[in-house]
């Protein structure tokens, strides 16, 4: 008989997906400093903003900074997310909520500051890469938006559950 449960019943997708956002977030951290190091040394700005043909006008090299600067002070809650989540913390949900929606917010307002640039165009292996490692961080923000509790099997502790 094959199991028809959704994904979302399945405590294994969510454990999954929240593992792969406190990984992804770690990966944002070290390109953030990275890219802000080279910043400061070189006075380009490289991945993972990678620069269209005719380089970054003024504006747009001030826009990525202020959004890598807000996405930087925005990993460290979602490290505390992803720690709660796990550890069952009952306010891991709505943290989870507002950590998931600032990021797909930060990663809209990105894709609209760099795509009208030609960046896009001229690295689409690397934009795609991104928009590819940012599909599991949407689904998981779906899975805490949508799942009720009793359904996805992590929000109670083990001495709460009947």
């Amino acid at each position: 008989m094959t199991d028809r449960r959704s994904c979302v019943e399945r405590p294994v997708v969510a454990r999954s997906l929240v593992a792969y956002y406190g990984l992804i977030q770690a990966a944002h951290l070290v390109a953030l400093l990275r890219a802000a190091l080279l910043l400061l040394v070189t006075r380009h700005l490289t991945f993972p903003a990678l620069p269209p043909p005719a380089g970054w006008t003024d504006q747009a090299r001030y826009f990525l900074v202020t959004l890598g600067a807000l996405d930087t002070l925005l990993i460290g809650p979602s490290f505390v997310f992803v720690a709660g989540y796990f550890r069952r913390a009952h306010w891991h949900r709505w943290l989870g909520l507002a950590t998931l929606g600032a990021f797909t917010a930060s990663a809209f307002a990105f894709a609209g500051g760099t795509l009208p640039s030609g960046a896009w165009a001229a690295h689409p292996w690397a934009y795609l890469s991104l928009v590819v490692a940012f599909l599991p961080v949407a689904a998981l923000l779906i899975v805490l938006t949508i799942a009720p509790q009793q359904h996805v099997g992590y929000l109670q502790r083990p001495s709460d559950q009947t």
